[in-house]
C-alpha cells in the first residue's frame, strides 16, 4: 500500500507538471483510494472530487465510475449514508 502510494502520488504530480490531463485523471481516483485505505478521508474527499470534475469535463466516464467508488466508499467510512 505505502509503494502504491508513493507511485500515484509521483504519477500524478508527474502527469500534472507535464499537463497530461488524461493521465491525471486515470491516476487521482487511484491515489484518492491510496489515501482512504490509509484513513486520510479529507485527502480522499479532495481527489476524489477533483477527479470526478476533470473526468466529467473530459467524458471520461471509467475516471469518473472510479471517482464515484471512492466517493462512496468515503461516505461509508465517514458513515453518511445519506
Amino acid at each position: 500500500l505505502q509503494s502504491a502510494h508513493r507511485m500515484f502520488t509521483a504519477c500524478v504530480a508527474l502527469a500534472r507538471e507535464r499537463r497530461l490531463v488524461r493521465v491525471e485523471v486515470s491516476n487521482l481516483p487511484m491515489l484518492a483510494l491510496t489515501h482512504l485505505a490509509r484513513a486520510e478521508l479529507p485527502a480522499a474527499r479532495t481527489l476524489a472530487e477533483q477527479a470526478k470534475s476533470i473526468a466529467r469535463s473530459l467524458g471520461d466516464r471509467r475516471a469518473d465510475a472510479l471517482a464515484d467508488v471512492a466517493l462512496a466508499e468515503i461516505h461509508v467510512l465517514a458513515g453518511q449514508w445519506n
